[in-house]
């Protein structure tokens, strides 16, 4: 192996960078091998205020965080507090 070659990132890396660099939660999820509540619940927060897949609603993080509402079971639980 040169020292050429050592720079370069491994295709798994380069996923990885991929997967990080995908803002949309409702993305992230769908692309993740590993889901979890905590992405299950960002993907529906930001589907409420406004997020589709493929499409990220310009200010979602600050939608979440002055979520009004309080009658939702995921409200407590919601990310960007």
């Amino acid at each position: 192996m040169d020292c050429e070659n050592e720079a370069m990132a491994t295709p798994c890396e380069a996923i990885a960078k991929q997967r990080e660099a995908i803002i949309n939660p409702i993305d992230r999820l769908a692309a993740s091998d590993k889901k979890s509540y905590k992405m299950a619940i960002a993907a529906k927060c930001a589907e409420c205020v406004g997020c589709t897949p493929g499409y990220t609603e310009p200010g979602f993080r600050e939608e979440i965080r002055r979520c009004s509402s309080y009658t939702c079971p995921l409200r407590p639980y919601r990310p960007y507090k």
